[in-house]
This record gives structure tokens, C-alpha cells and sequence, in this order.
């Protein structure tokens, strides 16, 4: 029965009291409700009430319902759940301001404050993960963002994983369609990400190698030439290729020995990385600036990187093969990995891989190891205090020559 009443109530100092306002109690739905009303006059009090009860049962009743339309869809065969539930979906939304359109998400995620201002080539790697997922979308019958379900998620990354693709680049385009989503939750009115329960593959098997101290000897030894002072750059500095080939001189200091550039990988952060230069690498820099005219170091292959960024890349990756007659592949199956084509395990950055590995051999300390190859850990910043230019030289000094000075660089 309903009833509205004055609670009594305990003091602190053990004497009872009786509540300023009314409270209300009623049941429903075999459930008990014990609310206040707020209001001090028992009229007031009544008739808050009755709204409170009216109230409760249109929540029940439409909750009520719900579960019900949730029961109906179960029954339905497996196969027709989802369309159904992307029927209703549409429905409910119909009318609705906070809706997008799967064909006009690209555009709206790109002009989102909230999207960044990723880099174009990075853009254009997104552009074409969005682009197979709106194909992909086209025959589900989904035409707008917040019908993409958990399950249609699964789907798609079911459809993915199944495209033969390796673990690195599934969790990364996973990972992008999960961002996007977050990005325009509120605007496409989307209430739950379907895609943040899709779990991400393991992929640290797929990294790159070392190359051994033997290896390297034998690449500085056939090795001609501009790629011969690309290899000394990116050995005794532990830069990445692209970065080492778009080198400027303004940005070598030969009399104090030190490079001072920012890495493309963190533009954005506007933080540039001081590496001293190795007692082999100063006079092979040295050799270059004769030669070397204009504000780059490698003014054509500065040429051939803006037309093809992969281009040095393979030139690269096929001399080892060629001329040095290293394995630079592995069948994907015998690392215990997923992907069409062979794991590629020796590269330029597997200079970079050398580079750290031979300065931990050497006992360099991290905080030095992590500012010279431009590595921006919070947690490891935390822990150790900034590394002077002096114990960064003892670092590199501690790199050997690998014969570097066998070899005038000549084509």
C-alpha cells in the first residue's frame, strides 16, 4: 500500500528526531520503493508521490518492454539477429540529429578537432584501412555508425584476420577503426564502441633482428658509395632510415662532433635528439661534406624518398641479399606468425636494432640509450635523471669501427 510518512531519525547524540520532509513508500512490480519527496506539507508530499509512481512505472514498463524485444530477437535465427537488431536500431534513431552516415565518417573524423593532425603519410595509411571497411560495410546493410554492432565488429575483424595480414598491422587497423569510433561517438550517437572488445594479436615475434658483428664488417665492406654513408650514419647513430637520408648539414657540427635534429617519427613534439658522432663516423662525414653539395647530405636519395619512401628502403634490403648474401626473410609459419608474404627480419632498422643492442652490450646507461635513439618512455624518464652530451660521446665511443676504415666510400 502506498504511504507517505516522517522518518525517525538518530541524532549523534543518541535522541531521536523526526525528518523536516516526508518520504513515500510503494510497491511495484513485486519490487519495494522507498524514495523521498522533499516537500515538508503532506499534500505537497502526496502529490509527489503520485509522480514518482507514475514516473517508475513508465521506466518500468519501457524496461519492461525491452526485455521483452531482447527475448524476441534471441528466438530469431542466428543469422537474422543482427539485421533485426540493425532494423530497430534505425528505427529508434530515425529523426535523430546524432547520426552519421558510413559514407560521410572519413570526412567528418578528418575534420574532428579531436582527430589530431596525424602526419600524410600516416593519414593515407588510415585512409585506406577506412576505405576497406566502408566496402566492407556496404553489402551488411549498415548505413550508418551507430548500427555497427559487437557482433558485426567481430565480423569485420573475423573478415581481417582471415585476409592473411600479420598481427602487427590487424591490431593497428583495429585499433584506428576503435579510435574513430570514440572520436565520433557523440556526434554519430553511438552508445557502446563496438569495436572495443576486440582483442588484439600478439605480435612480437614479427621485429626485427640485429645484425652481428661479422654481418655488419661485411656490409661496410662491400658497400659503396652514398649507401656506404648511409650505413655508417645508421649504425654508429642508431637514426632511422628516413631520417638519416633526409639529413640536413646545418644539422652536423663536425667541429664539435654532434648531429642535432628532430626524428620525423615525433615532429609533433618538436624534440630534437643530440647524438655525438663515432671517431670512424667524423672522418667519413668528413669525406661527404667534399663531396656532398647543397643543404642535404643525400640530395638524390632525398629525391628518390619523397617519390617512394620504401624505394631506399628495398635498394637497401636487396643489397644485403645480393651483395652480401644475407637472409633478410623468413616463411611467416616459422615464426609462428600470420601473414601472406614472409616476415622481414633484417632491414635498415635492423641497423638501429644493432645500434641499442651493442651499446646495452656495452653498458650504456638507459637514460643515455633512450635520449640517443630518441625514445620518449615517461615511465623511464621518471626513473632516471637527463643524460649529458659527455656520457652520450662515452656511449658511442664505446661502438667498434666494424672496419669502416677499410674503404674510401668511392662507387
Amino acid at each position: 500500500m502506498a504511504q507517505v510518512f516522517k522518518r525517525k531519525l538518530t541524532a549523534q547524540d543518541g535522541s531521536e528526531q523526526t525528518s523536516k520532509v516526508y518520504y513515500c513508500r510503494f510497491q511495484m512490480g513485486g519490487k519495494d520503493y522507498l524514495r523521498s519527496t522533499g516537500k515538508t506539507k503532506r499534500a505537497d508530499a502526496l502529490a509527489e508521490m503520485r509522480r514518482i509512481m507514475d514516473e517508475s512505472e513508465t521506466a518500468a514498463g519501457t524496461e519492461q518492454r525491452f526485455l521483452e524485444l531482447q527475448r524476441s530477437l534471441a528466438e530469431l535465427p542466428e543469422a537474422e539477429q543482427d539485421k533485426a537488431r540493425q532494423d530497430f536500431a534505425r528505427r529508434l534513431q530515425h529523426g535523430l540529429g546524432e547520426k552519421l552516415a558510413i559514407s560521410e565518417t572519413w570526412q567528418t573524423w578528418s575534420d574532428h578537432p579531436n582527430t589530431g593532425n596525424p602526419a600524410p603519410k600516416t593519414l593515407s595509411g588510415y585512409k585506406g584501412q577506412w576505405d576497406r571497411f566502408e566496402k566492407w560495410a556496404k553489402p551488411q546493410s549498415v548505413q550508418y555508425l551507430h548500427e555497427i554492432t559487437p557482433s558485426l565488429a567481430e565480423k569485420y575483424a573475423a573478415d581481417l584476420w582471415g585476409s592473411g595480414i600479420s598481427p602487427r598491422t590487424f591490431n593497428a587497423h583495429t585499433k584506428f577503426l576503435q579510435s574513430v569510433v570514440k572520436v565520433l561517438r557523440l556526434t554519430a550517437g553511438v552508445e557502446v564502441n563496438p569495436f572495443d572488445h576486440i582483442r588484439r594479436k600478439e605480435a612480437a615475434t614479427e621485429s626485427r633482428r640485429s645484425l652481428t658483428a661479422k654481418e655488419l664488417t661485411t656490409i661496410f665492406a662491400k658497400a659503396k658509395g652514398d649507401l656506404r654513408y648511409l650505413v655508417a650514419l645508421g649504425i654508429f647513430t642508431g637514426m632511422r632510415l628516413g631520417d638519416c637520408v633526409n639529413l640536413r648539414w646545418d644539422e652536423v657540427d663536425l667541429e664539435t662532433r654532434l648531429i642535432t635534429h628532430v626524428p620525423a617519427k615525433t615532429k609533433r613534439k618538436n624534440k630534437a635528439v643530440r647524438v655525438p658522432i663515432h671517431a670512424m663516423l667524423a672522418p667519413v662525414l668528413a669525406n661527404l661534406r667534399e663531396n656532398s653539395k647543397g643543404e642535404y647530405l643525400f640530395p638524390t636519395l632525398v629525391k628518390t624518398y619523397e617519390r617512394d619512401a620504401s624505394a631506399i628502403s628495398k635498394l637497401f634490403t636487396t643489397f644485403l641479399r645480393d651483395k652480401c648474401k644475407i637472409i633478410t626473410n623468413e616463411a611467416a609459419d616459422s615464426v609462428g606468425v600470420q601473414r601472406k608474404n614472409a616476415v622481414a627480419r633484417v632491414g635498415f632498422h635492423s641497423l638501429r636494432h644493432s645500434f641499442v643492442s651493442l651499446c646495452a652490450a656495452e653498458g650504456v646507461p638507459q637514460v643515455a640509450l633512450q635520449e640517443l635513439v630518441g625514445h620518449g618512455s615517461p615511465a623511464m624518464t621518471a626513473v632516471y635523471s637527463h643524460a649529458g652530451d659527455d656520457q652520450k660521446a662515452k656511449a658511442i665511443a664505446a661502438l667498434p669501427s666494424f672496419g669502416i676504415e677499410n674503404g674510401s666510400g668511392k662507387a
